[in-house]
């Protein structure tokens, strides 16, 4: 979010800027169940909250990983 080690104001990266909703739909259709998202505001004013995301797979489930 910060392109200059918080010095600067923070800029949007708009790659990794899903919803709650979409990150809870992704999983969903890639063998995620009990997701649960949250967003944690940030310390001081104006600047970005983080989105906590958790999942568990499901039994059974096959998952490629993609390495690096």
């Amino acid at each position: 979010m910060y392109g200059a080690a918080f010095a600067e104001e923070p800029v949007w990266i708009f790659r990794w800027s899903l919803e709650p909703d979409m990150w809870s739909e992704l999983l969903r259709r890639n063998g995620f169940g009990n997701i649960r998202t949250r967003l944690e505001t940030a310390l001081k004013s104006g600047e970005p909250a983080t989105l906590i995301v958790e999942a568990e797979l499901r039994a059974g489930s096959a998952r490629v990983v993609a390495d690096g």
